[in-house]
């Protein structure tokens, strides 16, 4: 069987205003489901930014008093947390590596401010000036177990002062250093050891 191709001419005007439209409905087609796509796409990263903090970082600054926060909240807050104990850390550090007990009483008298509420004198510093730059919330006063922090640390460098000023330099660096180990746990991993004092003692008599 012979095929026979019949050649009947240009398309016509209406055979090209059809195949015009029929492209025009499937390059609509194709636009309505790339927006779908990428509407879903936009859902589930507006959902994981509600994830943005480990279960076990949550637990860990429920655990320093910060309850009832969303993921999201907890992420921005952060930065404002460690802030405080980053610095006083690095001024025990400081002092440490000089030796200076004026630093190391620097250290203490704001440590000692710290265990009063609302803020950590280097909270104000965050809200007001910090926190602008770096485009983040302000943060929440210092809980309970915060505050509590401060007023071990100010006892602790307390002591290693003393230490130092009577002559027993090898137990001042000891006791120094076991503050600066405290001090970088919580600022960079939220692990707050007096924290977890301060639940243990005064939760457990609560519940009693």
């Amino acid at each position: 069987v012979n095929s026979v191709i019949v050649w009947s001419g240009p398309p016509r005007a209406d055979q090209k205003k059809g195949l015009r439209l029929s492209i025009d409905r499937l390059h609509k087609f194709m636009k309505e489901d790339n927006d779908e796509q990428l509407m879903k796409g936009e859902g589930v990263a507006m959902e994981n930014q509600d994830c943005i903090i480990t279960p076990l970082r949550r637990k860990r600054f429920e655990t320093q008093g910060y309850k009832g926060y969303s993921d999201s909240e907890l992420h921005d807050f952060k930065y404002g947390i460690r802030f405080a104990y980053y610095l006083c850390g690095s001024l025990v550090i400081l002092g440490l590596l000089l030796t200076n007990l004026k630093i190391l009483g620097a250290a203490m008298i704001i440590a000692f401010f710290g265990s009063f509420p609302p803020y950590h004198p280097f909270d104000y510093l965050y809200n007001y000036v910090i926190r602008h730059w770096i485009g983040k919330p302000k943060m929440p006063p210092r809980a309970n177990q915060g505050r509590f922090a401060c007023g071990i640390a100010s006892v602790w460098l307390g002591g290693t002062i003393y230490l130092f000023y009577t002559g027993h330099d090898i137990w001042g660096y000891i006791l120094g250093i076991a503050l600066v180990f405290v001090a970088t746990l919580v600022s960079t991993m939220d692990i707050c050891i007096p924290s977890i004092i301060y639940n243990f003692l005064f939760k457990r008599k609560t519940k009693e």
